[in-house]
């Protein structure tokens, strides 16, 4: 069984929604890290989506050391995760995650969904026991586009870059 829920808006980071990826443990896998900004996002109803699953799978006297889906932005070394809660969500490599936009039109192109854009997530909660490992999973099922954002990571911006050297022809190639 599982618990799903819409989130509430997020920023898209690591977005693998349209070609799946290996995962490290050599699973191919669409994925996807939601950033939640703590100071104005309410993760009610997410906690409560994680709390069903858990009682769903062990009952009221659920295992201790759960490894839970939520997780805190401040404890990992990247930026853009100050400040945020963060979900990594999956989905199987025969389940690609259908992804609109605010119209509720598909999207398929790579460029028009990324990692910095803001979107909402359908993630179904599920309890796991695996190879001595116990807690809440998130699985990927959709995504909606709600609106563009700065793109996160290695994005390189040439007209800024190479502004200093516009129109400007270098006469000397010695080195």
């Amino acid at each position: 069984m599982s618990t799903t829920i819409v989130t509430p808006q997020a920023v898209a980071s690591y977005a693998n929604v349209f070609t799946p990826r290996k995962s490290p443990h050599g699973i191919m896998k669409y994925s996807i890290s939601l950033l939640f900004p703590k100071k104005t996002t309410d993760m009610a109803e997410i906690k409560a989506a994680i709390q069903q699953a858990i009682t769903e799978k062990w009952g009221e006297k659920p295992p201790k050391g759960l490894r839970i889906p939520v997780r805190d932005g401040d404890a990992k070394d990247q930026e853009n995760y100050h400040g945020h809660w963060f979900i990594n969500a999956n989905a199987s490599e025969d389940r690609r995650p259908i992804v609109v936009g605010s119209d509720l039109q598909r999207i398929n192109d790579i460029n028009q969904f990324y990692s910095g854009c803001i979107c909402r997530a359908e993630i179904s909660f599920f309890g796991y026991d695996t190879a001595g490992n116990q807690g809440v999973g998130a699985g990927l099922n959709s995504l909606m586009k709600v609106a563009d954002g700065e793109p996160l990571g290695n994005v390189s911006n040439p007209e800024k870059t190479f502004a200093a050297f516009a129109g400007k022809a270098e006469d000397d190639l010695a080195f």
